[in-house]
Parts: C-alpha cells; sequence; structure tokens
C-alpha cells in the first residue's frame, strides 16, 4: 500500500510505502484530540466497496458539499478519481488510443479513515530526520486533522504490488503509545475488511500482537514473565530498562543525600552543645524562676527547627530555580534529539513539602541531645558556679 501527503509539513507532497496496522478504538480513546473520532465509520459493510451502501455515500460534487451534509471527518470520494480518468481520456484522444473505462460512476461522500502514529515518529522526526533534510519542527497539535490519500494494494515493490487498487482518504487524529512505531496505526476494523480483501477470510481472525492492560504497575514485572512463558514476545521499548536505571540513580543519589545530611546533624548536635555550654546560666535562671524540664527542651528545640524551616526554604527555592535555569539552557543551547524532555526535573508538591519537613526533622534530630542536657540542668549548681 502506498500513502501520499505531508505539504502542510514539508512543503510538499510526499509517496511512501504505508505499513499499517490496527488497533481497538477503546485502548486509545484517550489520546484522541477532542474535535475528532476514533471509530470504524463501515462496520458491519462486507468487501472493499460494501462502504457505498452506508447512509453517509450520498452523491457528492465537492468536498465542501460533504462536510456540510455530514461533518468535518467526511470528503468526496471518487473525485480525484474522475479527474485522473479525465486526464487519460485526453491524453488518449491526442494519440487516438481507444479511451479507459470510467472508473467512477458517480463521487460519493465518504468518512476519512481516522489514523494515529506513535509518539516515537514525532520523536525521530524532530530529533534527526528534519535536521537532515532541513525540515520544520513538527508541533503534534498543530498536525492533527492532516488528510493523507491512501492506495491499497499499490507498491514500489513488484512482488507486493496487487491488481486491484482501493483509494482512500485518511486523516490523523491523534498520537499514541499503543500506536505501530513505524507506521499508521487505523481501527482495526479496516485492517480485517483489507486483509481479508487482498487475501483471505482466515486473515480476519489471525493477530500478530496485543495489548495487554495491567491493574496495577506492581503487576507487570509477574504478566511479563507469563507472556514469555507462553512461547510469546514482549514488546521491547527500552523505557522498563531505563526506569530501572532512574530508579538506580535515584537510589543512589537518595542514600548520599541521607549520608550528608546525617553528617550534617552530628554537626548540628556540636554547636548546640556548644550553645548551650555558653547559655547554661541563662538557662539555670529560667529553671529558677520556674520554667519546667518541657519548657526548656522546646526552647532549645524551637532554634533548630526555625533554622531547619528557613534553610530548606531557602534550598528549595534554589533547587527550583536551578531546575528552570538547566531546562532554559537545555531549550536554548543544546540541539534537539529524540525523546528530549521538555523539563529534566519532577518538583512535586508532595516532594517539596517532605524536603522541608526533611530539613526541619534533621536539626530537631541533631539538636535533641543538647535539649535533654538543657533540660536536666541543676539551676541551684549553675547559679552558684559550681
Amino acid at each position: 500500500s502506498m500513502v501520499y501527503g505531508g505539504k502542510k509539513i514539508v512543503g510538499n507532497n510526499l509517496r511512501a510505502e504505508l505499513i499499517a496496522d490496527g488497533v481497538e478504538p477503546d485502548l486509545v480513546r484517550e489520546d484522541i484530540d477532542k474535535d475528532w473520532e476514533f471509530e470504524d465509520f463501515e462496520a458491519g459493510v462486507e468487501g472493499l466497496d460494501g462502504w457505498q451502501s452506508l447512509p453517509v455515500a450520498t452523491a457528492c460534487e465537492s468536498d465542501e458539499q460533504c462536510v456540510e451534509e455530514h461533518g468535518q471527518a467526511t470528503y468526496c470520494w471518487g473525485k480525484s478519481i474522475l479527474a485522473d480518468w479525465e486526464r487519460q481520456v485526453a491524453r488518449a484522444k491526442k494519440r487516438n488510443e481507444e479511451p479507459p473505462p470510467k472508473p467512477v460512476d458517480q463521487p460519493r461522500c465518504r468518512h476519512y479513515i481516522p489514523i494515529i502514529v506513535s509518539n516515537h515518529i514525532v520523536e525521530l522526526y524532530n530529533g534527526s530526520l528534519r535536521r537532515a533534510h532541513n525540515f520544520p519542527k513538527i508541533n503534534p497539535d498543530s498536525v492533527v486533522g492532516m488528510t493523507f490519500d491512501l492506495t491499497f494494494g499499490a507498491s514500489m515493490v513488484e512482488i507486493s504490488a496487487r491488481d486491484q487498487l482501493t483509494e482512500a482518504k485518511g486523516v490523523l487524529v491523534g498520537f499514541s503509545d499503543k500506536a505501530i512505531n513505524l507506521g499508521m496505526t487505523m481501527p482495526v476494523g479496516y485492517i480485517r475488511r483489507l486483509n481479508v480483501g487482498y487475501n483471505d477470510d482466515k486473515s480476519k481472525d489471525i493477530y500478530h500482537s496485543a495489548v495487554l492492560q495491567i491493574r496495577s504497575k506492581d503487576d507487570v514485572a509477574a504478566v511479563a514473565a507469563a507472556v514469555k512463558e507462553m512461547n510469546l514476545d514482549v514488546t521491547d521499548t527500552g523505557a522498563e530498562q531505563a526506569a530501572l536505571l532512574i530508579t538506580i540513580f535515584m537510589m543512589v543519589f537518595g542514600f548520599v543525600s541521607i549520608v550528608i545530611v546525617g553528617i550534617a546533624a552530628v554537626n548540628i548536635m556540636h554547636v548546640f552543645f556548644m550553645l548551650i555550654y555558653e547559655r547554661q546560666k541563662e538557662i539555670g535562671i529560667m529553671r529558677a524562676i520556674g520554667a519546667s524540664r518541657g519548657d526548656i527542651r522546646r526552647i532549645v528545640l524551637g532554634d533548630p527547627a526555625m533554622v531547619g524551616f528557613m534553610a530548606g526554604g531557602v534550598g528549595v527555592v534554589l533547587a527550583l530555580g536551578a531546575g528552570r535555569a538547566f531546562d532554559w539552557v537545555s531549550a536554548t543551547q543544546i540541539p534537539d534529539f529524540p525523546y528530549k524532555p521538555h523539563t529534566y526535573f519532577e518538583f512535586h508538591p508532595v516532594l517539596l513539602g517532605a524536603s522541608l519537613l526533611f530539613a526541619v526533622g534533621f536539626c530537631v534530630m541533631g539538636a535533641f541531645l543538647p535539649a535533654a542536657r538543657a533540660a536536666r540542668t541543676d539551676p541551684a549548681r549553675v547559679l552558684t558556679g559550681q
């Protein structure tokens, strides 16, 4: 099969071999643009031309007429086929040859075949292909609604070409990770009819892949192992290895940060031991005038708690600023590459709050022993200088 289009992106229409696959519409419902539908609009018909019996297949003269009568997801099928036939007839007359038979009696309205593509294609195009050919960068939202001419049965490879050709048009309605990595993905009903039309009835019941929906990410490893035990292959996108690598790095850096903060807590403890030694007379006076041990403990622990909160807040602000600065440098100074992220950092509100509690907690932990020692101060011994 062949696909023809792309003028909206590169300035000229390109022709290429069409690699297509099907997927159940319910699996990708959330990935479809809100202005379009991903449905098998020709469900229930038989044969490659069975769609002409559908209510939408009314006679037409232009795409605008179909859009007005049936909505934006329709076009006037057969108009371009008749235009090509008229040119062939004109050439035949000039050569005094017999004109070819008329391929289409009457153009009819037809639904575009809804198409989704993988985000992998967008990343490859924006990261490598566009720079090699000086093409513009793709914004996925801007190309939704782009149409293609599809010719099923045609091929640049002679052994793959078929005598029967079927013309249709497709429209890009979204991007999904459930689409095939290289090629176009359409509702599986279209693929079944094409397989039957160009092969045999058994083809409609043959599947070469399946999408499994798992309730919890914790079950992924077990399900993958079960699939392999059935002598089936699990599609490897590299995401599992990347996630494992990121997890290892996070564990290593998390352990290092705990060690660093633990050392800081020991230093805080030493500092507060010194501060309490210098303030022992002040603490003795407070004990003499009625302050309880709990009061002294709260006073001593209040200082490190405040210091930890303020220092943690400064650290959070610096982290946010440094992250934004790095993202800006990446966006403006580093060339595009496949899967280049918009941001390298995820500052979840829960994480920011935990950072503040982490700072306060370790400061209070470091000052706990000095606070306990201060609470046990004997005011009589301190005030008499003993």
